[in-house]
C-alpha cells in the first residue's frame, strides 16, 4: 500500500528501522505530502495509524528505534473526540470496603430509566462523571491530596445543581444510615497503571476529509513524548483533563474508570517537543 507515495519521501528507512532524528525527518516529509486518500477500505479512528505506519514501514505500536527501546508511535485524529483509558481499577475507602456496592451506588443512586421494567423496582444507577478543576452537578469534584499521596472523590451537598435537588434530599437522608468515606487512588495506583501502559512516543496529529466518497488524511503535527511523570499527571489531575467515571447499577458495576481526552495525551509526559 501506498507504494507510490513511499518512493517520494527520502528519509524513510528501508531497513524499518529508524534513529529519532531520522523518524523526525520522515514524518515531516509525509506532512508535505498532504492529503493523502485512505486506500485502507477501512474507516474509523485507526487508519491514521494504519497508514501512516504503512508509509513509515514500522510494524503496529511497536517502533523499532536504534537509539531508544520502548517507543510507540500514536496518531490521533483532530476531529475526533476519542478517550483514552488509562486504568480500569477500583478505588480504595478506609474503612476498608467495597466502594461501588457498598458505599456510592447506596449513598449516591437514582432510580435507574429502566427500573419496574428491565430490572427490578429497586434497580439504582450510578452513572457520573468527576473531575478536578470543577464540581459537577451532582456535587463532586477530584481533590488532590499531596501529603497523603492522595486522589479523592469528593462531596459537598451544597454545590449540588438546583435540577438535582430532590436527589440532593435523598442522598441527606441516606447518609443518616450509611457512612460516607470519600474514596481515593493513592498516587502508587496512578504509576503502576500509566506507567505500564504509557511509554515513550511519537505522537502524530491529522485533519481528515471527505471528498466525492473519498476519505482523505493529512498530518500536520507531531511530537515527541518522554518520561511519563506522576507530578505532570496530576497536573492534568487538577487542571480537569483526567476524569474518573462510575458507570454501575445494582444489578452490575461496569467497573470504575480513569481516562482523559485522546488529545490531551502530552500533559502526562514531563518532556514534550515539537517536531512540526
Amino acid at each position: 500500500m501506498n507504494t507510490s507515495l513511499r518512493t517520494a519521501l527520502p528519509s524513510l528507512s528501508t531497513t524499518g528501522f529508524y534513529t529519532k532524528k531520522s523518524l523526525s525527518d520522515a514524518l515531516c516529509e509525509i506532512k508535505a505530502l498532504g492529503w493523502i486518500r485512505n486506500e485502507t477500505g477501512k474507516s474509523g479512528d485507526g487508519v491514521p495509524g494504519d497508514i501512516l505506519e504503512s508509509l513509515l514501514g514500522v510494524p503496529r505500536n511497536n517502533l523499532p528505534i536504534a537509539d531508544a527501546s520502548g517507543w510507540e508511535l500514536k496518531t490521533h485524529r483532530m476531529s475526533s473526540s476519542a478517550m483514552i483509558s488509562l486504568s480500569h481499577k477500583e478505588m480504595k475507602v478506609d474503612p476498608k470496603r467495597p466502594v461501588v456496592s457498598k458505599m456510592m451506588l447506596p449513598i449516591f443512586g437514582w432510580r435507574h430509566q429502566d427500573a419496574g421494567r428491565k430490572y427490578p423496582d429497586s434497580e439504582l444507577s450510578l452513572r457520573t462523571d468527576i473531575v478536578g478543576d470543577r464540581w459537577n452537578s451532582r456535587g463532586f469534584i477530584l481533590r488532590v491530596d499531596e501529603s497523603h499521596q492522595r486522589v479523592y472523590v469528593a462531596f459537598d451537598p451544597e454545590r449540588v445543581s438546583a435540577e438535582n435537588g430532590e436527589w440532593k434530599e435523598m442522598v441527606q437522608e441516606r447518609m443518616k444510615a450509611i457512612a460516607f468515606n470519600e474514596p481515593y487512588y493513592e498516587f502508587s495506583d496512578f504509576y503502576k497503571s500509566i506507567g505500564r501502559k504509557f511509554l515513550n512516543c511519537f505522537f502524530v496529529k491529522c485533519e481528515d476529509k471527505s471528498e466525492d466518497g473519498k476519505q482523505f488524511i493529512h498530518y500536520t503535527e507531531a511530537y515527541i513524548l518522554e518520561d511519563v511523570n506522576i507530578d505532570a499527571f496530576m497536573k492534568g489531575v487538577r487542571a480537569g483533563e483526567v476524569k474518573i467515571e462510575f458507570d454501575a447499577r445494582t444489578g452490575h458495576n461496569h467497573g470504575t474508570k480513569m481516562r482523559m481526552l485522546e488529545n490531551d495525551l502530552p500533559v502526562i509526559y514531563s518532556k514534550v517537543t515539537r517536531i512540526m
